[in-house]
């Protein structure tokens, strides 16, 4: 018997629910990627009942119960990083529009944001 095949008396937690499965595969990915296994339940039902699969309940990322507090760390960590999250709206030095922290050229003037200038647009 395969070693990751053997029962363990280790219950499953739901660390995320989504509402595509692009976002659910790319978590799931993230934490596999870190070495935590995972399982996706509902993807089925959300991916050919798409108009309805979040009123189904979505697509749950389920991972081990001793996992469960790393799993939720490491994607807190991942959601902060690309959302920019603790970063504030700037102001473009060239035509004086605020744009959004996520973004690194001016949606007006497409100037490079002046703390990435060393970047190319």
């Amino acid at each position: 018997m395969n070693p990751e095949e053997r029962s363990t008396d280790r219950s499953l937690e739901t660390i995320g629910v989504f509402a595509s499965i692009t976002e659910a595969s790319i978590a799931r990915a993230r934490l596999e990627e870190a070495g935590i296994r995972s399982w996706l339940q509902g993807e089925l039902s959300n991916g050919q009942l798409f108009p309805v699969g979040l009123a189904l309940g979505g697509i749950s990322l389920e991972v081990s119960d001793t996992d469960a507090a790393s799993a939720r760390s490491l994607l807190d960590d991942v959601n902060q990083a690309t959302t920019g999250a603790d970063e504030m709206a700037w102001i473009c030095g060239t035509c004086g529009s605020e744009v959004e922290s996520g973004f690194e050229l001016c949606w007006k003037c497409q100037a490079v944001r002046p703390d990435r200038s060393d970047r190319q647009a």
